[in-house]
């Protein structure tokens, strides 16, 4: 196809022949061209679209959002409730369990025997009864206690529908916002495509064009006006039902949870559920009420007057009685009360799941990790996006220097490709502020604003540099933290890749599998490390057999030798020997993981000989320096400098989290020693040190802020 060259194929005859086939073509080739003006119109005035960022609001709205005080009492609805609960207690109150009673029975014209021997044709029967236990006194006092009682759990429990109400009008407004966003993107890529599915098929009319390009923009058309539909149906449906007031105008910040703070917060609201706590003791205290062993006695007392018809011959005769009737079931019941009492408290209790869960914490990992994913893949939309405007950068330049090249109809799909990845940013976006509003109702009283912070792309997105950094994990490590919060931790840090140790026994050989398995699943390398000084003394190759035994090998780049001949007693007496053994040890290894065609990497400490390193050099894939004890730059650069020569592209420099009074120590430090030595390959010692770390930043910054 030629864009801005029409070929005009002129037969020269004599006699001016074929005039209309030469008329015919210099017409159609005015056609194409003007055509191609328009696209080259339409990019023009669209093509400005690719240099336009995101503009955000400030944290402001986020916190407001996200705000538990706007969770605000149903004022209104507790003032109704009140005043039912005063008429509801006025009415007890006067309610003393008097009660007037009053009877007639006439047997017409056949008098009757009934109880005490009387005989009679009418019968009239009036009096008082008052009942003493269940509706006197002591029923009054149960009946008020009951009374408030109810009124107490009704406003916890509107409180917690008023919560969920608030996060479904939250859940809402997100969804109205940011397909408000979304719409005013796919707007434009309607009027664009529009125009260009128009010039589309008339340049494939013209045969300028296959049809297959013209069946790409309107398949472009087509999910446009699905998508446009989905999210305009949504917020015609909403707007009656939500407030427009103080929606913001732009989309909120990016932001990441900090999820030390987080997991801190949320374990310590998991202990100390007091809404939910306090609606479980009212309720055990209805039941108590309920069970109170006045409601099952009965105390009456009554007077009547009685009147009594016989017939004509005997006439009347009337009399006042007085009465008291007492009654309790038998047995009383009261064990299988407290059973039931019991029973209900903790259903209750399991019901409301207020308990501390053992399981907690991962249950958060996997909820932030749902966050984080959806981070991940907003900074892979970000990296695409940063490659589009590079694309269309460069057409614009064609086009402003009359390049030949230049397609307009290839700009303009780039500018609706671009164009289709901001509407999946903002969705992304929505999606997890969306997160964030689950997490705030998942868990009652979580302050989420304190564990939220501005984001950054990184650096990668800019074209700076990026760590390659990996972390041992030691055995021991799986006693503390379960495989979910070891992947996540890694996550978060941006580690890509990890020397595991395990142990022999069968439990933890099974843990480190699972382990390596789901490090795997989420993008994280792994090599299986031995740190066994007997290795020296003995043949590697089988040792690395039982070590692989059991394991997912293709999820194993490696095996890591971390033997340290130098921390023997006797090794200043014996260095050559042990370093020799050393050096066989790497060789037979090496022989070994070829055959496998998996890597060999060594730890190893500054000060080897340079014959030793040229032998370890030549056999290992990695070599790891354990610049240990002594974070000095001057000093690991000048003891780094033969292992440097000898191959910078396998040297790692390993540090030890433990050297450094803080994590931001340690993160500068590493900063200043790249840039020094020139590489981004690190590796830290360990994971529970460098766990530990953080959490003695958290704490410090904590009492910082006290």
């Amino acid at each position: 196809m030629h864009w801005n060259k029409l070929i005009a194929v002129n037969f020269i005859f004599s006699g001016m022949a074929f005039p209309a086939v030469l008329f015919a073509q210099d017409s159609k080739d005015t056609v194409v061209e003007q055509k191609i003006q328009e696209l080259t119109s339409v990019w023009k005035q669209y093509n400005s679209l690719s240099s336009q960022d995101f503009t955000f609001t400030g944290m402001g709205p986020v916190h407001d959002l996200l705000d538990r005080s706007s969770y605000a009492t149903d004022t209104t609805y507790n003032n109704y409730l009140a005043a039912l609960h005063n008429a509801n207690m006025n009415s007890v109150k006067d309610d003393y369990g008097l009660r007037v009673t009053g009877n007639i029975a006439d047997n017409f014209k056949s008098p009757v025997v009934i109880e005490d021997n009387i005989i009679y044709r009418t019968r009239v029967q009036a009096g008082v009864d008052w009942d003493i236990f269940k509706e006197g006194y002591y029923g009054t006092k149960i009946k008020m206690q009951k009374e408030e009682n109810d009124y107490l759990l009704q406003k916890l429990e509107h409180e917690q529908q008023n919560r969920s109400d608030l996060f479904v009008d939250k859940y809402a407004r997100v969804l109205y916002m940011y397909n408000i966003q979304k719409i005013k993107v796919l707007e434009k890529r309607r009027e664009i495509n529009a125009r260009k599915l128009d010039l589309a098929r008339q340049l494939n009319i013209l045969k300028e064009i296959p049809y297959v390009d013209v069946i790409q923009v309107d398949q472009a058309m087509t999910d446009i006006d699905g998508m446009f539909m989905v999210y305009k149906s949504y917020n015609d449906l909403v707007s009656q039902r939500i407030s427009m007031k103080d929606l913001p105008g732009d989309p909120f910040p990016l932001v990441d949870l900090d999820f030390q703070e987080l997991s801190s917060r949320v374990v310590q609201l998991q202990s100390d559920q007091r809404m939910a706590d306090s609606i479980i003791a009212l309720k055990i205290k209805d039941l108590e009420l309920q069970m109170a062993p006045v409601n099952s006695i009965s105390l009456t007392a009554s007077l009547k007057y009685n009147y009594y018809y016989i017939d004509q011959s005997v006439g009347s005769r009337d009399f006042v009685s007085v009465g008291v009737g007492f009654s309790m079931p038998f047995p009383l019941g009261k064990k299988n009360d407290i059973k039931r009492l019991g029973a209900e408290e903790q259903l209750l209790k399991y019901e409301s799941k207020s308990a501390v869960k053992q399981d907690a914490y991962e249950e958060l990992l996997n909820t932030v990790y749902e966050y984080r994913y959806k981070l991940k893949q907003y900074m892979n939309f970000s990296e695409k996006r940063v490659r589009y405007r590079e694309l269309l950068r460069v057409e614009r330049v064609k086009e402003q220097f009359g390049d030949e090249e230049f397609n307009p109809l290839t700009a303009l799909n780039l500018l609706d490709e671009l164009l289709a990845v901001n509407v999946e940013m903002l969705d992304l976006q929505q999606q997890m502020y969306l997160q964030l509003l689950k997490i705030a109702d998942k868990y009652p009283g979580l302050e989420i604003s304190g564990c939220i912070k501005p984001f950054s792309l990184p650096e990668a997105s800019t074209g700076e540099q990026k760590m390659n950094t990996s972390v041992y994990i030691w055995s021991s490590a799986f006693d503390d933290y379960s495989n979910n919060y070891i992947a996540e931790y890694l996550l978060l840090n941006h580690v890509n890749h990890v020397i595991v140790s395990v142990r022999k026994n069968g439990a933890n050989a099974t843990r480190t599998s699972a382990l390596i398995d789901t490090l795997a699943q989420r993008g994280i390398t792994c090599e299986m490390m031995t740190g066994n000084n007997d290795l020296l003394k003995k043949d590697v190759k089988p040792f690395i057999d039982s070590l692989l035994s059991g394991m997912n090998v293709k999820n194993i780049t490696g095996i890591h030798l971390d033997v340290e001949p130098h921390t023997l007693k006797d090794y200043k007496a014996n260095e050559q020997k042990y370093l020799q053994q050393y050096v066989n040890m790497v060789k037979a290894a090496a022989e070994y993981c070829k055959a496998k065609g998996i890597k060999l990497s060594v730890s190893i400490p500054l000060y080897y000989p340079e014959d030793v390193l040229k032998d370890i050099y030549a056999n290992c894939d990695k070599v790891y320096l354990m610049a240990y004890e002594k974070p000095d730059l001057d000093f690991i650069q000048k003891k780094t400098t033969e292992e440097f020569a000898l191959g910078k592209d396998k040297t790692v420099i390993a540090l030890r989290a433990e050297d450094f009074a803080t994590r931001h120590d340690m993160e500068v430090f590493m900063a200043k020693l790249s840039d020094k030595l020139k590489t981004d390959r690190f590796a830290l010692h360990d994971l529970s040190r460098m766990i530990s770390l953080d959490q003695d930043q958290l704490k410090n910054n904590k009492e910082d802020e006290r």
